[in-house]
């Protein structure tokens, strides 16, 4: 947590030095509302499509679809405490909600939610390296997205392909499943790996088009946002902004990635010729425009569930602990 803070007061500093803040604040006071209000169907449209990316890749235990839309406020819970907490707690925390909300084994929705962050990563970046490479920017940002868009695409492929589940089968013929310990170790990531990629190959597919599908949403609300303060920027530079700029809320930072996120935009905006002014009052506001509706979502789905969030977090915990333990 220190540490996050750290970054996150580094990051403004740095902001400080390179952006001049009456130019921000001006292109802010002239801020048109009709395109944030746009952002906030964008938004919407996100939300209801990575429920239904979560409702196709959920296996449960009766076989039958969890409605996405029973997972939307689950969602939204994991996505406030993400915010909130340090270290993408939020994961563990709509990992267990679900769980226990619905017929499904705490490891195996945690591997879903591992699975779906590779995807996030991997889709991201092949989106970004595209956006890169259409835009002309710059090297280092081409062969950046490159490199994370290999490495992810390799993992998801390697979940997908060969599996946890197999991996733990060879295991434990080569050591024996004669020690307790190897058996609980092999049953907790056995049923992490069914969560992780054993799914059937059409979700996987399904999942990976919507992932791209929100991440391009992404790009559209950083050009609804320039569209609002009256910057003239092209949707691919958007997409790209947007792409680096979510890819660097993975540095720790401040609750609520303070400070990184809109380095992030600066830094890749800045690449692609758009002044730092501009691209600050760009981050600030997308920022702005998609972590509050979040928050309150989340808080609302709090309060309609009738639980704290201390609580889910401390559950959570519990449950990762007792489940490790076969």
């Amino acid at each position: 947590m220190a540490a996050g803070l750290g970054i996150s007061a580094g990051a403004l500093l740095l902001l400080g030095q390179i952006v001049d803040i009456e130019t921000t604040l001006e292109l802010l006071r002239r801020t048109d509302p009709l395109p944030l209000m746009l952002v906030l169907l964008v938004l919407a449209a996100q939300l209801a499509l990575r429920s239904i990316r979560w409702s196709y890749l959920l296996p449960v235990e009766t076989g039958v679809r969890v409605p996405a839309a029973r997972l939307l406020p689950v969602l939204l819970v994991g996505y406030l405490s993400n915010i909130v907490l340090p270290a993408r707690l939020g994961e563990v925390v709509r990992a267990y909600l679900v769980s226990r909300r619905e017929p499904v084994a705490f490891s195996v929705s945690l591997g879903v939610v591992f699975l779906e962050r590779v995807m996030d990563t991997a889709s991201l970046a092949v989106v970004g390296f595209a956006a890169a490479s259409l835009a002309g920017a710059a090297t280092w940002m081409i062969t950046g997205t490159a490199l994370v868009a290999v490495v992810a695409s390799a993992v998801v492929v390697f979940l997908v392909g060969v599996g946890i589940g197999r991996v733990v089968n060879w295991g434990e013929r080569m050591l024996g499943s004669a020690s307790p310990f190897v058996a609980r170790v092999g049953a907790v990531l056995g049923r992490f790996g069914q969560g992780a990629g054993e799914q059937p190959r059409s979700a996987i597919v399904l999942a990976f088009g919507i992932s791209v599908t929100c991440w391009l949403l992404e790009g559209t609300t950083f050009w609804l946002v320039g569209r609002a303060i009256g910057a003239d920027l092209g949707w691919m530079t958007c997409v790209l902004m947007a792409a680096i700029t979510v890819l660097g809320t993975a540095i720790p930072s401040a609750p609520g990635f303070v400070g990184t996120y809109e380095l992030a935009a600066v830094a890749a905006g800045t690449a692609v010729g758009v002044p730092a002014d501009v691209s600050f009052a760009v981050a600030l506001l997308a920022h702005a425009a998609t972590v509050l509706p979040i928050v309150i979502g989340g808080v609302a789905s709090l309060i309609g569930m009738s639980v704290s969030l201390d609580q889910m977090v401390d559950e959570a915990e519990a449950q990762r602990q007792q489940d490790s333990q076969g």
